[in-house]
């Protein structure tokens, strides 16, 4: 009996060394398979190998990737083409997906074929690429089908003082950033149909801004002759180029900037202007008191003049110490919104009449600007010789002007009291002498002539007229 079940214990022994060996051939032999009831997003990869796997999940993508998707929103003024997930820059990384799923080793399959482990199903994600520069194409499409952009509008009427607002228009662009999901939403869902992530691009003044202009700040006037036709022409040319600008808080105005240069090609005539002390005419005469008028209702909104200077000659058509000149190639008025809202600036031509008005918000206090003489000056006369004029005569050529200096104070009330006063500027009218042409040359001398004689009657002598000597001072004359 013991020899017996020796046998058999030897046999036995045999058999599992027989089988350990099998075993151990096998699982050097075996190559790592995933383990069944896998799936990387929609594909089965239970039982594959990594290899097979990569294989599959390419064919799946192979067969997607060519799906189309209709793309669309309401603010484009066409649709555009429906597009592959490819061209909306989607991909997939196989080598990813597979990377993190653990492999079935071969002790694991031998344990779940004896029953000792169950395997239960699982999905895992699918790591997709994304390559935003795809989007390009769609990106131009939308710019170019979103209408054309148009700045803010404001509109005032004088006699009503009715404001109306436009808003500004702005394009719109392709929000990339939000289209990732977009896409694999409509990848994971069977979706064939994507709403446009789209946005308005950032408006130089935003609706809520532009509801602030609201009502007149400040309004101011000059008047004028109507009877040079040329110079109330400029007056009105330039006063348009102004009329409906609209600053944002923080921006510069430039009268240079805004109104151009004043040319005739521009529609600008020749007038009378101020050069250098003396009058003068030029192409855009007059419209010094376009600038002065707009200058006189800036300060009076309380705004920040950046550059200003006064005229050579005195005006009248404001106290002196309070204009404005301006001349394109030396003298421009520049001032800043330096408040929190918006201003709109309108102009009125009326015949005889400029009026400026500032739209935005009431301030809470007003503005008076006061000047105040300092000193003045003569000029004296100059003379200039003009042989073109009969000897002793004269003409006046530049009738000239004293200087004088004024300082201006720009006073800020309230509730009828002074809240401050500041020097808002100085001004230096220098003019210039009156110049006088005359024709200092001698008179000459009247041809000598002798009477007829008459025996035993003396002949007399003949008379020299008198003639005023060069530099002797010449009588007023008109």
């Amino acid at each position: 009996m013991k020899g017996w079940m020796k046998k058999i214990f030897f046999v036995l022994l045999g058999i599992v060394v027989l089988i350990g060996a099998a075993l151990s051939v096998m699982a050097a032999r075996y190559e790592p398979v995933f383990r069944p009831n896998l799936k990387i997003g929609p594909v089965e990869v239970g039982g594959l190998t990594p290899a097979q796997a990569s294989i599959k999940l390419r064919q799946w993508w192979e067969s997607e990737r060519i799906r189309t998707i209709a793309l669309d929103h309401p603010g484009l003024a066409a649709r555009p083409p429906r597009m592959s997930l490819t061209s909306l820059g989607l991909g997939i990384d196989d080598q990813a997906s597979i990377a993190q799923i653990p492999l079935e080793e071969f002790w694991d399959r031998v344990q779940r074929n004896v029953g000792l482990e169950n395997a239960p199903e699982k999905t895992f994600d699918l790591v997709y690429t994304y390559d935003p520069s795809r989007l390009s194409p769609l990106a131009k499409f939308v710019r170019e089908n979103s209408g054309k952009p148009s700045p803010a509008q404001v509109k005032f009427d004088f006699k009503t003082q009715a404001i109306t607002r436009v808003p500004e228009k702005s394009t719109l662009t392709l929000e990339t950033s939000r289209m990732r999901a977009l896409v694999f939403e409509a990848l994971e869902q069977g979706s064939n149909e994507i709403e446009l992530p789209l946005t308005e691009t950032r408006k130089r003044l935003p609706d809520e801004d532009l509801a602030k202009v609201a009502t007149v700040q400040s309004i101011f006037s000059t008047r004028f002759p109507t009877g040079k036709v040329s110079r109330c022409a400029n007056i009105k040319l330039a006063a348009s180029k102004i009329n409906g600008t609209i600053l944002a808080p923080g921006e510069e105005f430039s009268f240079n900037g805004v109104v151009g240069r004043r040319t005739t090609a521009a529609g600008f005539k020749v007038a009378g202007v101020y050069k250098n002390g003396k009058h003068d005419t030029d192409v855009g005469g007059g419209i010094c008191q376009v600038s002065t008028t707009l200058y006189n209702a800036v300060v009076r909104s309380d705004l920040a003049i950046k550059k200003r200077s006064n005229h050579s000659l005195p005006i009248t058509y404001v106290p002196l110490g309070q204009d404005a000149t301006v001349d394109y190639d030396s003298h421009d008025l520049v001032f800043q919104n330096t408040l929190d809202h918006p201003i709109a600036i309108f102009s009125l031509y009326e015949p005889g009449k400029l009026t400026f008005a500032i739209l935005g918000q009431r301030l809470p206090y007003t503005i008076k600007l006061e000047s105040a003489r300092l000193r003045s000056w003569a000029n004296g006369t100059k003379y200039v010789h003009d042989g073109s004029l009969p000897p002793g005569k004269q003409k006046v050529i530049e009738r000239g002007g004293g200087g004088s200096a004024y300082v201006t104070y720009k006073i800020t009330m309230q509730d009828g009291k002074v809240l401050s006063r500041e020097k808002l500027n100085q001004s230096y009218y220098r003019g210039g002498p009156r110049i006088v042409a005359i024709n200092k040359s001698p008179t000459p001398k009247a041809p000598a002539t002798t009477p007829n004689a008459t025996p035993g009657v003396p002949v007399p002598k003949p008379a020299t007229a008198g003639a005023p000597q060069p530099g002797t001072p010449p009588s007023a004359s008109g």
